[in-house]
């Protein structure tokens, strides 16, 4: 079980794009002249990029004609081109300028620009309506509107305005992500995906791109199509803590097991105190076959979120791999006492206690279950089983023919049943069980062993010790194997 917070997607704004305003129009008065003439002075110097000169221009002039629309119109142009812009300073000179040219497209668009700026989405949304009215083949309007309707969060209006300027700019990698946050609030998840993809294949060296088509495909759980967009916004920004818990993530996911273990290893030090970074750290060592190193991650995790339910269960499970059945036992009682209806840990915690030999608690928790699934066969045969070791015999056999009555070849079952006739001597009985466990299962060793012994009962050693020798190639650590063939060839 993997955790992660998937980060939400980023709308990806340009700037809004001012237009440069009409030419100064001729002056229609003879004292006007001078103004006009510094007018079109203060223009020649934005033309030849003197940008800071233009401004100071412009500023002089309204300062002794403060309704020249020409210079409230372009200087609020200016303050919207300035480094950062300056849109509370434009919003009052545009819509002096507004009022004076209400046909003109460019101080209408500006002004919508200025709105925007400055988060006055309504007003701002009310000019570039005016501004599409006026000019429908322009871009701008439509693509701020669309982005507009994204902000607002109405993502059905923002899909189709969206559409509409991705049609007049296919390959505009703006529209096609923020058209993905409308497909998205729109519930179209596929669609948000691809339009996320396709704008970070436009323009690659966006990291906004390409982390909201990464963490898209993730919310889909496609981890193999989240990868590559993943890795590219990895690589324009390896500091973002996000983005590379999402890769290390995928990497897991895909098996790319040493991959996963350096990313997280070189993300020890900015998320040492992320309960998520040493949950998914533990998961990538128990992966790789580092129990213990899995443990002291979880144990980690858990310092950090001691109710995390996930973490508790994996911990539960790496403690009883290791054969620390009490460790594993109380994290499992945890669980269970977090979450009372998980029946996988009350299950877990009656496996570690029947490890303890606590089989009189664990023999609770099974019956129970039993009671509403009385077709698990795989707890019937731990009940089974935890009797024979607690001496119900009568019991054991009831649970074994219980299950062999649903499953006529259930290898474990069979094992038990040959294990009662061998215990009442009924020897040819035990040997028709056991070699049936082993024709059902050949990897089952204790059946192999339970059959020897039978066979050695019979008079043949010979047999019992080939027999033998054919379980340790199975299993070449079985303790009861390996003393019982010592044992018949010393004998």
């Amino acid at each position: 079980i993997l955790g992660m917070t998937i980060a939400g997607p980023a709308i990806a704004q340009t700037t809004p794009a001012p237009q440069t305003p009409t030419a100064a129009q001729p002056a229609q008065q003879n004292d006007d002249r001078d103004t006009q003439l510094k007018v079109v002075a203060a223009v020649d110097m934005y033309k030849q990029n003197n940008l800071e000169g233009a401004v100071k221009a412009f500023q002089g002039v309204l300062a002794n004609h403060p309704d020249n629309v020409d210079s409230q119109s372009w200087l609020g142009f200016l303050y919207l081109r300035t480094t950062p812009p300056q849109p509370n300073l434009a919003v009052p000179l545009l819509e002096k300028a507004a009022v004076a040219r209400p046909n003109d497209v460019e101080v209408a668009n500006n002004l919508g620009n200025a709105y925007m700026g400055t988060s006055q989405l309504d007003k701002a949304l009310t000019q570039f309506q005016k501004v599409a009215t006026m000019n429908q083949t322009m871009f701008e309007p439509v693509y701020n509107m669309g982005t507009i309707y994204v902000q607002q969060k109405n993502y059905a209006q923002a899909e189709e305005t969206l559409i509409k300027a991705a049609q007049m700019k296919p390959d505009d990698p703006f529209v096609m992500n923020n058209l993905g946050i409308a497909y998205e609030g729109d519930q179209k998840t596929d669609r948000a995906a691809l339009a996320y993809g396709k704008a970070s294949d436009l323009k690659t060296d966006n990291m906004v791109f390409a982390k909201n088509a990464g963490f898209a495909y993730l919310r889909q759980r496609k981890p193999e199509q989240a990868l590559p967009y993943l890795e590219r916004a990895h690589g324009l920004d390896a500091n973002d803590k996000d983005v590379s818990a999402a890769l290390a993530d995928t990497y897991t996911r895909l098996n790319r097991k040493d991959d996963a273990g350096k990313l997280y290893t070189s993300l020890q030090p900015a998320m040492g105190d992320n309960a998520a970074y040493w949950f998914n750290t533990g998961v990538v060592r128990a992966q790789n076959g580092d129990l213990k190193g899995a443990r002291d991650a979880y144990t980690k995790a858990l310092a950090i979120n001691p109710n995390d339910l996930d973490t508790l269960n994996n911990l539960g499970l790496v403690d009883f791999k290791l054969g620390d059945y009490s460790g594993s036992k109380t994290m499992f009682d945890r669980l269970s006492g977090l979450n009372p209806s998980s029946g996988s840990a009350r299950l877990n915690m009656a496996a570690a206690e029947a490890k303890m030999g606590d089989y009189s608690s664990a023999q609770a928790i099974w019956k129970q279950e039993l009671q509403n699934n009385p077709s698990r066969a795989d707890l019937r045969l731990q009940l089974a089983n935890a009797r024979w070791a607690t001496k119900d015999y009568d019991g054991a056999r009831q649970d074994y023919m219980t299950v062999l009555a649903g499953d006529h070849n259930n290898a474990q079952a069979l094992n038990g049943m040959g294990l009662t006739y061998l215990r009442e001597n009924r020897l040819k009985e035990a040997e028709n069980a056991f070699r049936a466990a082993i024709q059902s299962d050949a990897k089952l060793v204790p059946a192999y062993n339970n059959l020897a012994i039978t066979l050695e009962r019979r008079n043949r050693k010979k047999d019992a010790i080939a027999l033998l020798q054919r379980a340790r190639k199975i299993e070449p650590g079985n303790s009861d194997v390996n003393a019982n063939l010592k044992r018949m060839r010393a004998g």
